[in-house]
């Protein structure tokens, strides 16, 4: 288990990079609204303070496998991971303050106002990111081409679960296995081509790569 989870976060290793950047930036920036411009080095205790952030936010993806997923998460979910992420990043930083008998060291405005300044730095930097792998991927190489074969019942929840937006793959066509009344319609933009008779007959004729059933 602990294998696959360290397997994980190395995976996405640029995801955890950058959500370090943001939440460090989330730092400086309410540092420098509450206290002004840095003039030199920050002071000891807010040096310790970026080191800890750093720290937090590896323990944080290690324990609850923030990245699972990431790649194919839709924006609410992103959305309420992200959320999740930092707070779980903010309570962390909190608990050390106390564990080492800081905390009315430190400016609660500074510690407290990171937390929504690092969600929406995070997730409009996670979503940028997931939109440059999305187009790499397809500039890097052809789509595989993917015919589903389904029930008419089952058939939008099925298109909808398929058409990730970061996908290496193309849902050229569907089959219907208990109807033929369909063909020639269309769910979301995928054409119904065949229908239980007929579907071997189509995939012999047209060029299919992968079949989802």
């Amino acid at each position: 288990m602990y294998k696959d989870t360290i397997r994980g976060w190395i995976k996405h290793i640029d995801f955890l990079i950058i959500d370090i950047i943001c939440l460090e930036l989330s730092f400086l920036l309410v540092y420098i609204l509450r206290n002004g411009m840095i003039r030199g080095a920050l002071p000891q205790l807010y040096r310790d303070f970026a080191t800890v952030i750093i720290l937090v936010d590896i323990c944080t993806v290690f324990f609850r496998s923030s990245y699972k997923d990431i790649i194919r998460r839709g924006y609410l979910i992103e959305l309420r991971e992200t959320i999740m992420h930092c707070a779980f990043v903010t309570a962390g930083v909190i608990i050390w303050m106390f564990v080492i008998k800081q905390s009315a060291d430190y400016s609660r405005i500074i510690v407290l106002g990171m937390y929504p300044v690092s969600v929406c730095m995070c997730y409009f930097f996670r979503l940028g990111w997931k939109r440059f792998i999305r187009i790499r991927i397809r500039e890097g190489k052809q789509l595989r081409k993917l015919m589903v074969i389904t029930t008419s019942e089952r058939i939008r929840s099925v298109i909808e679960g398929l058409l990730s937006p970061y996908r290496d793959y193309s849902v050229t066509a569907i089959a219907l296995f208990d109807c033929d009344d369909q063909i020639g319609n269309n769910i979301q933009g995928v054409p119904i081509v065949a229908g239980r008779d007929s579907m071997i007959r189509y995939i012999q004729e047209n060029i299919i790569d992968e079949v989802f059933i």
